[in-house]
């Protein structure tokens, strides 16, 4: 077991690895962005296997070899845990980037990505249940997430901000990929918010080297009248930040709850959603299996714009599904640590159509007695 963070790699980014992607990958993109913004994210709870103290006095996850994947997956996974934890110290009990061993022989890899402003925490919960079924189960920290903010700093201080900065996540994107392209047995991506732009940009970026992708209420842009407010604010005061609330605040300041930030600046929410507005355009250049969820009436993120994502996928390719949970799911739908009066009566079914489709293919189950009220869009079934 390892008792310190470990060291970065000679080659940031190992030759062999760079190879499988030029093969795996396309064309590159175009950094082009929109002045339509975004904020949110969120988690749910749960301890991942083990947790040590670090060198930097917060906790790390260690990752150590399962049966079937390379030893090179793992070293691809500490550099990784190095690049993002090296530099500030990481909230305890949720921020850490966290791996969940397969149980027995490892039939793959899952790579669930966190939303915007949330931490790992986020997919405690179902992790343990995809790793049952033989999948070895990383989930990473997105870069500038996650941190204890240092006094007098703002929450988002360690954010990407800016055109300048969007590099930080074209960068865990590539180690996401290169972590993936030295694994063996089936690969999936996904991801929640503004993780699923990230996981978008992931398989679009290696399009050959991901099997099959879980796209969740994708950062593509900004619901409603919000898109608006937000775009005006970021060229008159980007600066403008951006609160929670106070379910959030009393979730941080409590053991096991709520991890992440409560607090956001429009600067850095432009920036996050400026990566999905790179590829909410370009889903169906992706070969494979996608299955697009979101919920109704999202106050986030535009549906609109995940649907029309889904249907140039499904006009193309033909192998893709989208629903959405009905009214009352929140954005947040994996997070167990909010919404904390709704009794989360939709999370057992999400958590295990989830499961299924990650380690099976299988579609996320649809509501035959109603259709959803938007969009005459497929209804995700619920079982009560």
């Amino acid at each position: 077991m390892d008792q310190t963070l470990p060291k970065p790699l000679k080659t940031k980014y190992p030759l062999h690895s760079m190879r499988k992607l030029k093969q795996l990958s396309g064309k590159g993109h175009l950094l082009s962005l929109g002045l339509t913004l975004l904020c949110i994210g969120s988690l749910s709870s749960c301890s991942p296997e083990t947790e040590q103290t670090s060198t930097l006095g917060s906790t790390s996850q260690t990752a150590h070899p399962a049966a079937g994947q390379p030893e090179q997956v793992f070293k691809e996974w500490k550099q990784h845990i190095w690049e993002e934890t090296s530099q500030a110290a990481i909230q305890k009990d949720g921020c850490w980037p966290a791996h969940f061993a397969a149980q027995g022989p490892s039939k793959g890899i899952v790579v669930l990505i966190h939303g915007f402003t949330a931490c790992p925490q986020q997919f405690f919960d179902v992790a343990p249940m995809i790793a049952a079924k033989g999948y070895d189960v990383f989930l990473p920290l997105m870069p500038g997430q996650g941190r204890v903010t240092p006094p007098g700093a703002k929450e988002d201080f360690n954010l990407p901000k800016g055109d300048t900065q969007l590099f930080l996540y074209h960068q865990f994107v590539k180690r996401i990929n290169y972590l993936a392209s030295e694994s063996q047995g089936t690969r999936v991506i996904g991801g929640l918010s503004g993780g699923a732009a990230l996981a978008a940009g992931a398989a679009i970026e290696a399009k050959h080297l991901w099997n099959r992708a879980l796209i969740m209420a994708p950062l593509f842009k900004f619901s409603g009248s919000k898109g608006t407010i937000s775009a005006v604010a970021d060229v008159f005061h980007p600066s403008l930040t951006i609160h929670y609330g106070a379910e959030c605040s009393e979730g941080q300041k409590k053991p096991g709850g709520r991890r992440g930030l409560c607090e956001v600046t429009v600067a850095s929410m432009r920036t996050m959603l400026g990566y999905g507005l790179l590829y909410r355009n370009r889903m169906q250049e992706f070969p494979h299996q996608i299955q697009f969820v979101g919920a109704e009436e999202d106050p986030t993120v535009d549906n609109e714009t995940i649907y029309q994502s889904f249907l140039a996928h499904q006009k193309t390719k033909g192998k893709s599904r989208f629903c959405l949970y009905r009214k009352g799911v929140p954005h947040s739908m994996m997070s167990r640590k909010e919404n904390l009066t709704t009794g989360h009566w939709w999370m057992n079914s999400l958590e295990q159509d989830l499961t299924r489709f990650v380690t099976e293919g299988v579609w996320f189950p649809i509501d035959a007695s109603a259709q959803s009220s938007e969009l005459g869009a497929e209804r995700c079934l619920v079982d009560d």
